[in-house]
């Protein structure tokens, strides 16, 4: 129990309780000025709790207010247990007796929770937009998404250039009849490095449901686990990038970017347009080219890629970039 103490007063996780709540102020009242939290909770312990109580006169009002789920404020002060000789939190009623039940009231050490409604509130709104697909995430007029332009299997502007199958469309340099997965097992292994993607691995800052749409098609939404990235495939442009030559300019978008952390390894969709639009605020990484070879020695290259554009707000976490051989048309 003192384990818990602690570790709600911020003593071993600092994520609770912050240096100006009210908390601390009572805390600090009664251990003294300039007492490190942990000097505050070991003196709690060996202290009486009137202490504490007094602090509570000094401050002012009324004891620490927490707000309980049914939107009730309840008065939370610190009691004595009689069971083991230390403070426990119980609720002042309203004929003025305390209502004790061991550690029922520890959420009171997190303050008044306000902000913590309202952001739960706002947390809620955007994970029931991203599973119907609305406000930021709709698909036609959305906030925040990436409207892009994919290529397969041109030899000549990128590093793909393996096909399955003889159709090549009169591309020259493309190596046919090409199995892409080893031993045909889906997203084990591809036989080539650089052979194009039909998906990308979609992890939010959250737990949210995630969506794309190409040309052809918007799919529907799925849901993020906040485990494993969603590896969304996009299957009307599967067969294209497996087994058609020459295969470009095929539309793609990301929704939902304002909530996105990740896409993973993007250099194997060879963007040949990518504008971003609205906000990537909460985005980490971005990796849209390469900077190494394939299993044969071969070199990552994406060329003649039209002009890109990245939100004006900035990405301000942002933590890596890949722009690596990718070659801008030159005016």
């Amino acid at each position: 129990m003192v384990d818990k103490y602690k570790q709600l007063m911020g003593t071993q996780n600092n994520s609770y309780s912050p240096n100006d709540s009210r908390v601390n102020k009572i805390f600090t009242k009664g251990a003294g000025a300039g007492a490190k939290k942990s000097d505050i909770v070991d003196k709690w312990y060996r202290t009486d709790p009137s202490v504490f109580l007094d602090s509570y006169a000094a401050l002012g009002d009324r004891p620490i207010i927490a707000l309980s789920l049914d939107e009730e404020f309840k008065y939370i002060i610190p009691t004595n247990s009689k069971a083991e000789n230390m403070p426990v939190f119980g609720r002042l009623t309203d004929g003025g007796s305390y209502e004790v039940e061991d550690d029922k009231y520890f959420y009171a050490l997190q303050g008044d929770r306000n902000l913590y409604r309202a952001q739960f509130l706002a947390n809620r709104l955007n994970y029931i937009d991203s599973w119907l697909t609305v406000g930021t995430y709709a698909r036609n007029g959305g906030g925040s998404y990436i409207r892009s332009r994919i290529s397969a299997n041109n030899p000549k502007n990128t590093s793909d250039k393996w096909i399955e199958g003889t159709n090549t469309q009169n591309m020259e340099g493309l190596i046919t009849n090409s199995q892409y997965w080893k031993n045909g097992a889906e997203f084990e292994e591809k036989n080539h490095m650089f052979d194009g993607e039909y998906w990308i691995n979609m992890e939010p800052a959250r737990n949210a449901y995630v969506t794309i749409g190409t040309d052809g098609e918007n799919f529907p939404s799925k849901k993020y686990n906040g485990l494993e990235p969603v590896k969304y495939v996009a299957p009307d442009i599967k067969k294209g990038i497996m087994s058609s030559g020459n295969y470009k300019e095929q539309l793609y978008y990301i929704y939902g970017m304002d909530q996105m952390k990740s896409l993973g390894d993007l250099s194997k969709l060879y963007f040949q347009e990518f504008a971003a639009e609205g906000k990537m605020e909460r985005l980490t990484d971005l990796l849209l080219g390469y900077d190494g070879k394939d299993e044969s020695g071969n070199e990552y290259f994406n060329n003649d890629v039209n002009d890109w554009s990245f939100p004006k707000g900035g990405m301000p976490l942002l933590k890596e970039m890949n722009l690596c051989n990718i070659n801008f048309k030159k005016d």
